[in-house]
C-alpha cells in the first residue's frame, strides 16, 4: 500500500514527458495512473453523495438532543433575539447544543488543554455546571437564566430543571424551552 501511495505520484508526474520518450510504456503508465486517480476521486464523490449524505448528513440530531438541529428556528422555537449581548446560562443537556447554536452564552467547560487561555472542551452539564457558574458570579445578588426543555420529562429527567421549575419564577422561551430565574440562594440550594 505504502508503495503505491508513493509511486502513483511519481508515475503521474511521467505524463510530463515529451511524447517521444526513451520509455514509452512509463509515460502510458502515467498517464493510466492520472486519469485513474483523477476519476477515482470524483467516483468517491458522487459514492459520498449518493450513499452517505442520504443516510447519515441529512439530519443533526446528535449532541443529546432528539431534534433536528437543522429544522430549528432559533427565534421561533428556541426564543433567541437578535442583538442579545452573552451571558451565562444554566442550560440542561438537552437544549445545550440547539440554544447556545442559537443565543450568544457563557458556558462552564471542561478544560481540556492547560496550554490555552480560553476554555476549550466539552460543556459542563448537571449539578457541575450550575457548581461552576455559581462560583463565578460576579456579583452575589446576580440572579441566574436557567434554561430547560418545555416537555415535562425532559425537564423532569435534569435536576437543576426540576428545582428550578418547582421553585423559581419561570416563563416560556419559544416552542421548546422553558427560562426560570434562580435567586442566589435557590442557586446555591439546587447546586447541593
Amino acid at each position: 500500500m505504502a508503495a503505491g501511495i508513493f509511486l502513483a505520484p511519481v508515475l503521474a508526474l511521467l505524463t510530463l514527458l515529451p511524447e517521444r520518450p526513451r520509455w514509452p510504456l512509463l509515460r502510458g503508465a502515467g498517464v493510466v495512473v492520472a486519469t485513474l486517480g483523477a476519476l477515482l476521486g470524483a467516483a468517491s464523490t458522487v459514492d459520498w453523495i449518493v450513499n452517505v449524505v442520504p443516510n447519515k448528513w441529512d439530519a443533526h440530531d446528535a449532541f443529546y438532543s432528539d431534534v433536528d438541529l437543522y429544522t430549528v428556528d432559533c427565534r421561533r422555537d428556541l426564543g433567541a433575539t437578535v442583538g442579545a449581548r452573552a451571558r451565562p446560562f444554566y442550560l440542561s443537556k438537552a437544549v445545550w447544543f440547539g440554544y447556545a447554536g442559537c443565543q450568544p452564552t457563557f458556558a462552564p467547560a471542561h478544560r481540556d488543554n492547560a496550554q490555552w487561555a480560553l476554555t476549550i472542551g466539552e460543556p459542563l452539564f448537571g449539578k457541575d455546571e450550575l457548581r461552576t457558574l455559581v462560583a463565578g458570579r460576579r456579583r452575589p445578588d446576580e440572579m441566574l437564566s436557567v434554561v430547560c426543555p418545555r416537555a415535562a420529562a425532559a425537564a423532569a429527567a435534569d435536576p437543576v430543571c426540576a428545582y428550578a421549575l418547582r421553585k423559581a419564577a419561570c416563563h416560556g422561551l419559544g416552542r421548546r424551552l422553558t427560562e426560570c430565574q434562580l435567586t442566589p440562594a435557590q442557586q446555591t440550594e439546587a447546586a447541593r
